[in-house]
């Protein structure tokens, strides 16, 4: 709020007015250009953090926050649907359902199933109806002034069908305290004392706050879903400073829960008034709360929110960097508000002491409230005053006979607003001037404090310079640049917008060009073109035979240059002379470049066809051959049958043929041939076209190997020792057995039995030779040796075993039993073990050819009874592995002897039990080395076995 005291004039240069005001409540309007969005709803959030973060507003202190009922019945709001813009709503119903436009249906039909309230009850007119799914939201509060308020909506879908029926959900805010009987409901409408419902503000009754929503065309109609609600209206209580106050705001379905409402209470609307400090908005180029030294006074106005009733004196105390009575003048520490009146004022002036001090400040702190030790706090800087600048158009040209604006571009410093005045009387921030020769132009500015600035510009006038140079000589169609002279945008008659361009005019042309620097000039220059003869060539042949030559004649110009397409060799040493003779191999384009003594150019062409005749190209039957084998060469040309087709074949011989051919050539050496042909047809006769075709020799295969027979797998060792190879030469052997190779020296395994004829192909590129091997490698088969052993199981106990040849393909055997013993030709040997242990038998097979088979068998003799007995042991006390003990499972007698190296016998026993421990019968412990044992032992089968081993004393 800005104040200006009319019944206190000020002689001030500027008056900036500070206020200091006791709270006033401020309503916010709906922006109508602003589009309407669906409020957005959160039901998550604690009460006490509704109280104070959504209502709270200043002057109060809340405690002992409480609700009761659903708590998706109460939320925050946010969004542009409503007046206001935040806040709390509580509902009958789920607040989420809020949350949508107007659809015409009605909005939470599922109710909430929460008791009602008991305040509410006693309200309503009809006794046999009660309060149901009520939200209930209660605290305490101490205000700091004689007032509280706050701002609300009431929302209805009861709007407008229910309207004057008994269906009518019910609300208040019930305050209680001192000053106040009971609970007393300070929901009403204002200037009465009814009470907000359905039937009090609709459309026909306290009309003027009521907004209808049924309509598709309301403003909210999309944004909001309530069919109707309250314009913003406001809940005070007269209330006693500094005492505590209940306060209880509830919201309840009547009897039937189908259809909600809902109450929005504004964020930050829940105050008490207080003593505030704000800032009015200062002139343009100062800071808030300034003072300018020398020039800026403020007007301290201290305006409360309602005149008082008697002559008040409010207190306050000053603060900050500045000195009272040094830096700013000296004034009061208090003012009073005398009786009937809002404001009182104080005149707050900088004292300019042409020190650089940099910013100082003034700090007002003013006591909120009686009850409430707050206290506001507002600061006032004090400037020092620099002297202002001015700034204005650089000195700049015109054309003759322009105009230019002369304007500030900026002023700094000194105080905001200028006055300005220029050397030619106007006193505007711009002028335009119109100078015809060059002229200086003054401003002087003037700020609020009186205080001057001035600069100056130079206007010069410039003259535009544009020349395209004297006129010009061209020969026809020839490009030439032309350029003019000067800098600017250029635009030509041709439409180019370049400072040079490139013509090439076929007959004399006028050209022109408007060059704009700022100022505009224009030149002209006429292009003339010389006049140019054609030349003309002749020929007194202009088809000719290959070989043949023609004379071409050129003629009506002065200098001339040939060259050809395709390049003709035969026009070298020609290139510059009116007559020439040529000899083209092929059709052949001449051109001539001629110049006349302007040297300008003239070009002229003529063709000489070339009959090439017939093409005496031909083809071998493939790329290369062999001695003796047949050749065959076909014409591939177009001549005719009735053309002359001269062959050369030089060294052939010719099988066959005539004519245009196919001939069929043999020749009875190798190396490259070579064949020819020209053909005289369609009045020409070609040129001579050559191929060659190379002979090889036809190779001779010949091999040797190392072995003739021998038993499987017979391996031999082949060599090539074939004749007329080259490097392309390759191999392929067949070995009889289905196996082939491609090496040249291959050795190959043989590994089944049989006679086998080998055969090597050599191939040597176009020419092959096969040698087959009339003796057969001879392979033979191995006997297969095989012996069967009965029993499987062998022990000591049943000791006897027959062991049985089983071989094929043998013509005698050979056994070498575990002992090197040897026997031959026994089919079946009969074997007696005395010791358990595994003895090894081996069988030789052979046959006639010296083929050999063998095979080797083990038989395991086993003791018949279960021992378990040591490798070695460490008899040295320290109860780790310190005896040589045995033992065993079955045995009904036992009996071991232990030896030392000599035979001696050092230990006996015939129980299992008894362990060695490691001592000689003389008790001493026995040298660390290995002792043979024998054990005898009689299984519980009364059958009798026996052992013999050795142990390992370790120290």
């Amino acid at each position: 709020m800005l104040l200006i005291d009319k019944k206190k004039p000020m002689h001030l240069k500027n008056i900036i007015y500070v206020i200091f005001i006791l709270f006033s409540l401020v309503f916010s309007n709906l922006d109508s250009t602003a589009q309407c969005t669906t409020l957005d709803i959160n039901d998550n959030i604690a009460d006490s953090t509704l109280v104070k973060d959504f209502l709270l507003g200043d002057g109060v202190k809340v405690s002992n926050i409480k609700y009761t009922g659903s708590l998706k019945a109460i939320g925050s709001f946010s969004g542009n649907a409503l007046p206001f813009k935040s806040g709390i709503v509580m509902s009958t119903g789920k607040v989420k359902e809020i949350s949508a436009p107007n659809s015409g249906s009605v909005i939470g039909i599922i109710p909430l199933n929460t008791n009602g309230s008991s305040i509410l009850d006693s309200i309503i007119t009809n006794s046999f109806d009660k309060t149901l799914d009520a939200s209930t939201l209660e605290f305490d509060f101490i205000p700091t002034s004689d007032t509280v308020r706050f701002n609300y909506i009431f929302a209805s879908e009861e709007y407008p069908t229910y309207v004057g029926s008994g269906f009518n959900d019910v609300f208040g805010f019930f305050i209680s305290g001192p000053g106040f009987t009971g609970k007393e409901n300070i929901a009403i409408i204002p200037n009465t004392n009814s009470y907000v419902s359905i039937n009090t503000v609709n459309d026909t009754a306290n009309s003027d706050y009521y907004i209808n929503n049924n309509d598709i065309s309301s403003d909210t109609y999309n944004c909001f879903p309530f069919n109707g609600y309250t314009t913003v209206l406001q809940a005070i209580a007269r209330v006693v400073p500094c005492q505590k106050y209940h306060i209880v705001l509830v919201i309840a379905d009547v009897s039937d829960p189908t259809y909600d409402s809902g109450v929005f209470l504004e964020a930050g609307s829940f105050k008490s008034e207080s003593v505030k400090i704000k800032n009015s908005p200062m002139k343009a180029s100062i800071n808030d709360t300034a003072l300018i030294e020398g020039c800026l006074d403020v007007l301290i106005s201290f305006v409360l929110d309602k005149p008082v009733t008697k002559n008040t004196t409010v207190p306050f105390y000053l603060g900050g960097t500045a000195t009272m009575g040094v830096d700013y003048n000296n004034i009061p520490t208090s003012v009073t508000f005398k009786a009937g009146e809002d404001s009182a004022s104080i005149v707050l002036s900088a004292i300019k002491d042409n020190l650089v001090e940099g910013t100082e400040t003034i700090i007002f702190n003013v006591q909120k409230s009686i009850c409430s030790q707050d206290v506001e706090t507002k600061t006032i800087y004090i400037l020092d005053y620099i002297t202002p600048s001015v700034n204005i158009t650089e000195n700049t040209n015109i054309c003759q006979g322009g105009s230019k604006e002369l304007k500030v571009i900026s002023t700094s410093d000194g105080i905001a607003p200028y006055t300005f005045y220029w050397n030619t009387s106007e006193s505007t921030s711009s002028i335009i001037v119109s100078p015809n020769m060059q002229t200086e132009y003054l401003i002087t500015a003037t700020d609020k404090c009186g205080n001057t600035a001035t600069d100056k510009v130079t206007v010069g006038i410039s003259l535009a310079n544009a020349s395209l140079g004297p006129d010009i000589y061209i020969c026809p169609n020839t490009e030439t640049t032309i350029s003019v002279s000067g800098e600017g945008e250029y635009s030509w008659n041709t439409g180019h917008k370049t400072q040079s361009i490139t013509i090439s005019p076929s007959t004399t042309t006028k050209y022109f060009v408007t060059v704009d620097d700022g100022c505009v000039v224009t030149d002209e220059i006429m292009v003339y073109t010389h006049p140019i003869n054609q030349v003309s060539i002749t020929a007194n042949k202009t088809n000719i035979c290959i070989g043949d030559t023609s004379k071409l004649t050129a003629s009506g110009s002065i200098y001339y240059a040939w060259t050809s397409l395709p390049f003709d060799v035969s026009i070298e040493g020609q290139e510059n002379k009116n007559i020439i003779h040529v000899a083209p191999e092929s059709t052949t384009t001449y051109l001539i470049v001629a110049s006349d003594s302007n040297f300008c150019q003239t070009y002229s062409s003529i063709v000489i066809g070339v009959n090439e005749g017939a093409s005496p190209y031909f083809e071998f039957s493939s790329s290369g051959g062999c001695v003796e084998n047949d050749i065959k060469v076909h014409y591939k040309g177009n001549g005719t049958p009735n053309g002359q087709y001269h062959w050369n074949f030089y060294d052939a011989f010719i099988k066959q043929g005539t004519g245009v051919g196919p001939y069929n050539l043999k020749w009875n050496t190798s190396g490259y041939k070579k064949v020819s042909l020209s053909v005289t047809d369609f009045g020409c006769t070609s040129s001579t076209y050559y191929d060659s075709i190379y002979i090889f020799d036809i190779p001779l295969a010949d091999f040797s190997y190392d072995i003739t027979n021998g038993c499987i797998p017979l391996q031999v060792t082949f060599t090539d020792y074939s004749l007329f190879l080259n490097e392309n030469s390759s191999y392929f052997w067949d070995f009889g057995d289905g196996t082939i190779s491609t090496e040249q020296n291959p050795v190959h395994n043989f590994k089944k039995s049989g006679n086998f004829l080998v055969s090597l192909r050599v191939n040597t590129g176009f020419c092959s030779n096969t040698k087959t091997e009339q003796y057969p490698i001879q392979v033979y088969p191995n006997p297969n040796a095989s012996f069967s052993v009965s029993p499987d199981n062998v022990t000591i106990l049943d000791p006897v075993v027959d062991v049985v040849n089983m071989s094929y393909g043998a013509d005698s055997i050979k056994w070498v039993l575990w002992n090197d013993s040897v026997i031959f030709n026994k089919n079946k040997l009969n074997l007696v073990f005395h010791d358990s242990g595994i003895y090894s038998i081996n069988l030789w097979a052979f046959n006639n050819y010296g083929c050999r088979d063998s095979i080797e068998n083990v038989i395991m003799v086993k003791t018949d009874v279960t021992l378990y007995i040591p490798k070695s042991f460490t008899p040295n006390e320290d109860d780790i592995n310190d005896v040589f003990k045995i033992y065993g499972k079955g045995i009904s007698k036992f009996e071991i002897i232990i030896y030392n190296r000599w035979g001696e016998v050092i230990h006996t026993s015939d129980d299992i039990n008894n362990a060695w421990d490691g001592k000689t019968k003389n008790k001493e412990i026995a040298k660390p080395g290995i002792y043979p044992y024998i054990i005898k032992v009689t299984n519980d089968k009364s059958r009798e076995s026996k052992i013999a081993g050795y142990i390992v004393l370790l120290n």
